[in-house]
């Protein structure tokens, strides 16, 4: 039997490591790409620095730069906002 700390078993498909965490500015990110406007804002108040995330392995761009290219206004619009308020 796995360690409760260690895996967890999703629909008895998937094996998940749930001790690993994932970087914020990379969870910043995703929920970006994924267009999800209240993810985005609720790891940024979880997080008011993650907004200052240059990504070097893509041009230095930050996440007002990544849902300006996707065309997501409304995160960039929310993005602008926040990093004002920071």
């Amino acid at each position: 039997m796995l360690s409760p700390c260690k895996y967890h078993a999703l629909q008895g498909v998937f094996i998940v490591d749930t001790c690993k965490r994932i970087e914020v500015a990379t969870r910043l990110r995703r929920a970006i790409v994924l267009n999800d406007l209240l993810l985005v804002k609720r790891i940024v108040r979880n997080n008011p620095k993650s907004l200052q995330n240059p990504d070097f392995d893509d041009k230095s761009n930050t996440s007002l730069h990544l849902a300006a290219k996707n065309g997501f206004v409304e995160i960039a619009v929310c993005v602008t906002g926040l990093h004002s308020e920071t």
